[in-house]
């Protein structure tokens, strides 16, 4: 055990612990042929478990993973342009909340992102499967519609 830096057969480098051969405690992984090119946190026997940090070109996450998947507290930002229900420009979406098995699940805020990075349009409340679920509030330009 201790602390090492390596290439994969996939073409990965990793830096941080190993014990017992795995990956296992705090380190760093970059993936040349994944879609995750980037990992900063926790491993548990190989996997992406515990807190931390994965980061491409479209998306940032960080918070709790659980074998490689968004599980528990985290903060979600979506580089995505689109124009919104109000005919605004928006470039990116975030969300802060929970987690279940990859989707929105639980209490959480949502937010739309506009280019001068104002939050635009805002739902605070229950979410269900990436649904708004239950009770919750909705915000735009920090007033409560």
């Amino acid at each position: 055990s201790g602390l090492f830096y390596y290439i994969t057969k996939e073409f990965s480098i990793y830096s941080g612990q190993i014990i017992k051969g795995q990956q296992n405690g705090y380190g760093s992984l970059f993936e040349f042929n994944e879609e995750i090119p980037f990992y900063s946190g926790e491993l548990k026997q190989n996997k992406l478990t515990g807190t931390g940090m994965l980061q491409t070109d479209n998306y940032f996450y960080e918070g709790q993973l659980v074998n490689g998947v968004k599980n528990g507290f985290g903060k979600f930002i979506i580089n995505n342009n689109y124009t919104n229900d109000y005919g605004e420009e928006i470039i990116g979406t975030k969300y802060i909340g929970n987690f279940k098995n990859d989707e929105k699940d639980g209490e959480g805020a949502f937010f739309e992102i506009n280019k001068n990075s104002e939050h635009i349009k805002r739902y605070s409340g229950s979410w269900k499967r990436n649904i708004k679920d239950g009770i919750g509030m909705y915000f735009l330009n920090d007033y409560l519609l």
